[in-house]
């Protein structure tokens, strides 16, 4: 069961990511800090 729940949560934070990308645009996402990256990561890993 545990592993059913880590893998939606991962899902998740992947579908997540590829909507982000597509919403900003790629453009935008290379532009990010490493504070910025940090940041999005520790967010990925709290889902």
């Amino acid at each position: 069961m545990a592993y059913l729940l880590i893998a939606g949560s991962s899902a998740t934070v992947y579908v997540f990511i590829i909507l982000a990308i597509r919403l900003f645009g790629k453009e935008e996402i290379a532009q990010l800090s490493v504070i910025d990256l940090v940041f999005v990561l520790l967010i990925s890993n709290a889902v």
